[in-house]
């Protein structure tokens, strides 16, 4: 059975108060296919970025403890509220996490994760 959990609940980004969020960390374990669905708000000029580890319980709040996932590529906010939706497979490292820099602008971002497995 599918499981959805909200990561990111129309939390501020914008140059000010906080150019760089990063969602809660999220395992989609044994999951072979996940799902992250973002929607965005605003006229935030962002980049969206998935990040994985492998380290064990708590991994760092920083990046530290993580790699960025290159393999996919995502909508960018540019200027304008919009969304996405985008699928992936092999979905293999212990965590991931959703991370949102915005360059110019602001506005709020959610997102939710999906697979089978998630926790």
């Amino acid at each position: 059975m599918a499981r959805n959990v909200l990561i990111m609940d129309a939390v501020t980004i914008n140059t000010t108060t906080g150019a760089t969020v990063r969602s809660k960390p999220f395992s989609m374990q044994y999951g072979t296919i996940a799902s992250l669905h973002f929607i965005w708000t605003g006229t935030p000029t962002s980049t969206i970025t998935l990040w994985e580890s492998n380290k064990g319980e708590k991994p760092s709040t920083d990046d530290t403890d993580w790699v960025q996932n290159t393999d996919i590529t995502f909508t960018q906010p540019a200027g304008s509220a919009s969304k996405g939706l985008y699928n992936f497979g092999n979905a293999g490292a212990r965590w991931y996490r959703v991370k949102v820099v915005t360059s110019v602008s602001s506005g709020t971002f959610t997102c939710w994760a999906n697979t089978a497995k998630l926790t």
